[in-house]
């Protein structure tokens, strides 16, 4: 497989999740997990989405979602950029904006993800000294 791989990606390395309690007793918050049940009202929400909706595929352009979105800032649909989550739209966000040419020097709290995107962009990334 490694002869197919892009030499670019060769010298990655995988991510290393944080530390994973074993006997379920703590709440991750910094992995959005919860220790509250889901409201009546999301309950219902979530029967209702499995019995009606879950075998359709939804509006590929998000419209209601933009609209509202558009309305909220004042700002028309077009203005506005939708995806499945924030992974997806920093991936595009990196895609669109930098090329193997762009330099960051990105905070060190800054989270995996970006990073790693803009490594396999091509970018180069170094840690701030602060």
């Amino acid at each position: 497989m490694s002869s197919f791989l892009n030499a670019r990606y060769a010298g990655m390395h995988p991510y290393v999740p944080g530390e994973q309690p074993h006997d379920r007793a703590y709440v991750k918050l910094n992995a959005n997990e919860t220790s509250l049940p889901p409201s009546p009202a999301v309950r219902a929400a979530l029967s209702d989405a499995l019995v009606n909706g879950l075998g359709r595929y939804a509006d590929p352009h998000c419209m209601p979602l933009r609209e509202a979105v558009a309305r909220h800032f004042g700002l028309t649909p077009d203005r506005v950029f939708a995806g499945n989550g924030s992974d997806e739209v920093l991936g595009f966000v990196f895609l669109a904006f930098f090329g193997g040419d762009a330099r960051v020097l990105p905070g060190r709290h800054l989270r995996l993800l970006p990073r790693l995107l803009f490594d396999l962009r091509g970018g180069v990334s170094r840690d701030s000294p602060a």
